[in-house]
């Protein structure tokens, strides 16, 4: 493809990254659109990946499509007469059902997201209060959304297993970052340091 086509509503999706995971998420997006290289992200911005994709792959179809149908001289004409596929209408494939699915999916996804997006305050702490949003969302993209009761479980567990801020973001950007849907205390690498200083190394926090 010579260009990438993102309609505005993207920007809805990619609001809760940040600005490194952008980043990498539109390179990604460029570089599959220009050599169809698939990326290696490590990020929060995997979640949007495989949507990003689909997007790049119907363009990239769409394009395919005009120019077979430009080297045939245009769009084929309507003929004057019916013809058996016109008196018997085909019904719909495999995969024109999949890819309605995709699109309800999709939509659904992005109206999970956008109502994490209110002023919803779950702990007083803005940064804290982040956190969480990010990993219930992390949570929605995978499939596997919290309910009210798991919320307040993980808020709970957070509390027994530390005790300031820090700790407890790192705590749940770890879970994101492996992709885990639980939480736990802080992994320390054989080098000895924590989860937070590899999160600040891999541009995440």
């Amino acid at each position: 493809m010579e260009y990438l086509k993102i309609f505005t509503d993207f920007a809805e999706a990619i609001e809760p990254l940040s600005d490194a995971e952008k980043g990498r998420l539109f390179t990604a997006m460029l570089e599959y659109a220009r050599r169809g290289t698939e990326p290696q992200l490590l990020g929060n911005e995997r979640i949007l990946w495989p949507t990003a994709k689909l997007n790049i792959d119907r363009e990239a179809a769409f394009l395919l499509k005009q120019r077979e149908n430009g080297a045939r001289g245009g769009r084929p004409k309507n003929p004057t007469k019916p013809t058996e596929t016109q008196l018997n209408p085909i019904k719909p494939t495999e995969t024109q059902q999949n890819l309605k699915r995709q699109r309800k999916d999709k939509d659904k996804e992005k109206k999970d997201i956008s109502s994490l997006r209110s002023e919803i305050s779950y702990v007083a702490d803005p940064e804290l209060n982040a956190a969480i949003l990010d990993f219930i969302t992390y949570r929605k993209a995978a499939k596997k959304p919290m309910t009210d009761r798991a919320i307040s479980m993980l808020l709970t567990k957070l509390d027994s297993m530390a005790s300031t801020t820090a700790e407890k973001v790192a705590i749940l950007q770890q879970s994101i970052f492996r992709g885990w849907t639980g939480v736990f205390p802080i992994k320390r690498e054989q080098s000895g340091n924590v989860f937070l200083d590899i999160a600040r190394e891999e541009g995440i926090v």
